[in-house]
Parts: C-alpha cells; structure tokens; sequence
C-alpha cells in the first residue's frame, strides 16, 4: 500500500494499536509509539482511545512526557478530551508550564487553552517565551483569567509577541 498524504499512514497505525488488547497496546506504546517521530500516530492514539485506561497513560506519561508538560502531552490530553488526564499532567509537572523556542499554531493554542481551562486550579505558574500571535494571545487571554487566582507567577515576555 501507499498513501497520498503520511497522515492517512498515521491515523490508520493509531487505529491498529486502538484495536489491540490492553497488554499489546502497552507494549507498543513503549516500542514505537513514544518515538518523537511517531508523535501524529501517539495524538491519534489519544484521541481514539480516550486515555480511559489508566496503564495507557502511566506508560505514555512515563515513557514520553520526561518530568515536564510539552506540547505533545498537552495535544494528548487534547485530543482525548479527558479532564481527568488533564488534571494529572499539571499535578505531575507541579503545576508548571514553560512553552519555550516554539513556533505555535492555533491548534497549540486551542490545545493549551484548554489543559490550561480544565486545571486552572491547579496551575501554579505559566511562562511563555514563545512568540505569540495576536490571535493566540486573544485564545491565552481568556484562559490565563481562570487560573490567576491560585498561580503565582503567569508570564508573557512582551519582547515576543508579534503585532503583524
């Protein structure tokens, strides 16, 4: 087989892993699909099962995740919509997001907007040195509201936000 576009390759791969039993999705989770380049086929993984088994995402959060919220955790949880996991990638990285040297796209923002609006109590401290756009610092605005009443530091380094 061959496929016009890799995403097709992807979505099918994550379908494949969906269908597996608990043990083997487990073992192919920590086999291939928490290689940085297989991150399309981890989100669809996500969005396809829901993280409703809890050793799904021990073994993702373990295996790919490394002690601190990135944007493919964030898209993760995300894609699966479960608020619980949400809650559990803040309470694992204390409360502490750090987007940095990232270009971001309005997925990313609709992403971070909404782990940051499903933990908002739990968030602790927010730091962007990332450039944003205007239309992301319009979608971060409106969550970053929530969670000021329990963080103790939100930055936003202004040198970075682009007014084009």
């Amino acid at each position: 087989f061959s496929f016009a576009h890799l995403t097709n390759q992807e979505f099918l791969a994550a379908y494949h892993v969906s269908r597996l039993t608990p043990e083997k999705q487990i073992e192919a989770i920590k086999e291939h699909v928490v290689q940085p380049h297989m991150g399309v086929v981890l989100k669809f993984f996500c969005g396809l099962t829901k993280l409703q088994n809890s050793d799904q995402w021990s073994v993702i959060m373990e295996n790919a995740l490394h002690e601190k919220i990135n944007l493919t955790a964030v898209h993760c949880v995300f894609e699966s919509r479960n608020d619980q996991r949400c809650r559990e990638l803040f309470t694992k990285a204390d409360g502490e997001l750090v987007i940095s040297n990232e270009t971001l796209t309005l997925l990313d923002y609709c992403a971070l907007g909404y782990c940051i609006n499903n933990a908002h109590d739990l968030v602790k401290e927010i730091e962007f040195r990332s450039p944003l756009t205007e239309e992301g610092l319009d979608i971060m605005t409106s969550k970053l509201v929530h969670c000021l009443d329990n963080a103790r530091r939100v930055e936003i380094q202004d040198d970075l936000c682009d007014r084009n």
